[in-house]
């Protein structure tokens, strides 16, 4: 089964949308090298061949995020595959591809799914939107911290969520949250890159399985949790 919906004002959608899901796993590639030189002695030939990722992954990082923020505005269309889905094979699948990230900074996932029934999604665009909730809730979060990703079932619909312990969101900020290249006060706690883009595509993505995403947060240094609610 396809579905095919028209996308407003995005420039190259399919081009964005892949250099904003490059950036997770080249960020967890610097992270990786910047360990290994950390862990041999300098001058050596592994120290400078760790060197020369942590450098050309950095001005890699620097290329796509200058695509990202030139972004124009025309209009462009995106296809989902539609399957049948098992939510808890998708949330493993998303922690283990941020496994490197989340180790680096010593954080933990709590897992909290309560239901086993399959959901009909693209399953790519499925792992783009919760991957895109795990890797910020990682950003956002101090070293050592914990996050929680649950997955309930309710009457006619399936809700994930992804929360966090760190620094929250400001009230005045959560209606901005969902909008193209948003610039809001949070800062990530490691000098990760942020690019404004991630969540806006999230929201496009969830429309086009005809869900809803939402945010909730008590306020600045009380956490936050960013909810996906699929129809069954």
């Amino acid at each position: 089964m396809k579905a095919k919906r028209k996308i407003a004002k995005i420039a190259d959608d399919r081009l964005h949308h892949m250099v904003h899901n490059v950036l997770n796993p080249l960020t967890s590639i610097g992270l990786s090298a910047q360990q290994i030189q950390r862990k041999t002695e300098e001058g050596n030939l592994i120290h400078r061949l760790a060197h020369t990722i942590v450098e050309n992954t950095r001005s890699t990082e620097q290329m796509l995020s200058k695509m990202l923020s030139d972004a124009a505005s025309e209009e462009q269309y995106i296809e989902l595959e539609i399957t049948s889905i098992n939510p808890k094979e998708i949330i493993d699948e998303v922690c283990a591809s941020l496994g490197q990230i989340l180790s680096n900074k010593r954080q933990q996932i709590k897992l909290d799914i309560s239901t086993d029934t399959g959901i009909k999604a693209d399953r790519q665009r499925l792992i783009d939107i919760l991957t895109n909730y795990l890797s910020n809730a990682s950003k956002y979060s101090p070293f050592g911290s914990e996050i929680c990703v649950s997955c309930k079932e309710h009457d006619d619909s399936i809700i994930f969520s992804v929360n966090d312990k760190g620094q929250g969101i400001l009230r005045s900020e959560i209606d901005l949250l969902f909008t193209k290249f948003s610039n809001l006060s949070s800062v990530p706690t490691a000098n990760e890159r942020s690019h404004g883009f991630g969540l806006y595509s999230v929201k496009i993505l969830a429309d086009m399985h005809n869900g809803k995403v939402w945010a909730e947060s008590e306020g600045r240094g009380k956490g936050s949790t960013f909810f996906l609610q699929l129809p069954k």
